[in-house]
């Protein structure tokens, strides 16, 4: 059984910005403990023509 969940890529909508996060040090068990840590985690913002081409890859 497949967990992923399959889309039509045409039917989304435009990315119009993609985050990149730095989780090296976030040490964590457990998804909700992993979120919580990575709140204060560095990253950065690209937005705009970027984020589109980002998004194709």
């Amino acid at each position: 059984m497949s967990y992923f969940m399959k889309y039509n890529t045409s039917q989304l909508p435009e990315i119009d910005a993609v985050e990149v996060v730095n989780l090296r040090d976030i040490v964590a068990n457990r998804v909700n403990t992993y979120m919580k840590e990575a709140v204060s985690a560095p990253f950065v913002r690209v937005t705009d023509e970027m984020a589109q081409d980002i998004a194709r890859l």
